[in-house]
């Protein structure tokens, strides 16, 4: 199966899927038109806590048309995550241009490193970049 090198005209998202997944579905950007996400429909922007093993945690930003219970169903995942705070939008096109904010203001603090959910592993910082979480703080 040939793999296709793409580029995002719209975000610079750079993704390598298979030829055959652009062709017969005419799927775009996966993070300009996530799997699922319906931009028409009522959304949220999503701010959790990823807490790893090594003590250290991570933070990640979503948009999802879900609850965190049905976007992250996996046990494993949501073992390790904890719900910061999440804000609701009209439509996923307002909580897609209000993350895409956050990613481009916070682009410095993005995690580079090993996966550490089984998925959703993108938008992931090394940082609380928007220092909402309380909980933590007061550890500090």
């Amino acid at each position: 199966m040939q793999r296709w090198d793409m580029l995002c005209t719209v975000c610079g998202h750079e993704w390598s899927p298979f030829a055959s997944v652009i062709t017969r579905q005419k799927s775009g950007c996966p993070i300009c038109n996530p799997p699922g996400m319906r931009m028409d429909e009522p959304a949220i922007v999503y701010y959790l806590r990823i807490n790893r093993p090594s003590g250290e945690p991570l933070y990640k930003i979503g948009i999802t048309n879900l609850s965190i219970k049905e976007r992250y169903p996996l046990l494993d995942d949501r073992a390790k995550i904890t719900n910061i705070v999440t804000a609701e939008f009209p439509t996923g096109k307002e909580a897609r241009q209000a993350e895409q904010t956050i990613l481009k203001m916070f682009r410095q603090h993005r995690y580079k490193g090993p996966k550490v959910l089984r998925e959703g592993n993108t938008e992931i910082f090394k940082c609380d970049i928007l220092r909402l979480d309380i909980e933590r703080s007061y550890l500090l």
